[in-house]
């Protein structure tokens, strides 16, 4: 019998997280990143013919103008999840924005302003493309909770146990379940034989 961890849910969600924004600190984003104010409402736009990376997902103004973008960890995943929603809402909005050093810093610091943190709030149609995501890639990370932020996640902490499993086991000998696999490809758009398809369980 399948644990609750295991049942891959359908049910509409929202995923929140607080991440700091790439690129704000060159042209042609950092004028316009210069300007944002906390509450300042964002988009992420899913680039898939960026001439660089075709993960690369945008962080916009709801005009459109362009403020920076996600990190490639972040945007590697995020990409993939939004391809396979097909439609959220997005209820992204500024957090923060540092334009200069604090006083104390001034004389020690190398950083780049503006340093821009955003919340990241998406409300998705069904929570099982993140969810599959989640376990596929952040099984094998140190870093999972944080990394998915399942603190701020309620969707996603069930899937604490399966990741305590994991990470119990040997090298290799945890077999993620079927419907993780299945739920995988389609999301992926991968077809493998079935040779790889018992390299994944």
């Amino acid at each position: 019998m399948k644990t609750d961890w295991q049942q891959i849910p359908e049910t509409p969600a929202t995923f929140e997280m607080t991440v700091r924004l790439s690129m704000t600190t060159v042209r042609p984003f950092r004028d316009p990143a210069m300007q944002l104010q906390p509450g300042d409402q964002l988009r992420l736009l899913p680039q898939p013919g960026h001439p660089r990376d075709p993960s690369a997902v945008a962080v916009c103004l709801k005009n459109g103008t362009h403020t920076g973008y996600l990190y490639a960890e972040q945007a590697a995943w995020m990409s993939l999840m939004l391809k396979a929603l097909l439609s959220w809402q997005d209820r992204s909005f500024v957090k923060s924005v540092q334009r200069q050093p604090e006083l104390s810093q001034i004389q020690m610091t190398r950083k780049r302003y503006p340093i821009v943190i955003a919340s990241i709030v998406l409300d998705m149609p069904t929570v099982k493309p993140l969810y599959t995501i989640a376990a596929m890639i952040g099984f094998r990370r140190d870093d999972f909770e944080v990394f998915f932020h399942l603190k701020d996640n309620l969707c996603l902490q069930p899937l604490l146990k399966g990741y305590q499993i994991c990470r119990s086991c040997d090298y290799d000998s945890f077999r993620m379940p079927e419907s993780f696999i299945r739920s995988w490809l389609e999301i992926t758009g991968s077809r493998l034989s079935a040779r790889c398809l018992d390299d994944l369980r």
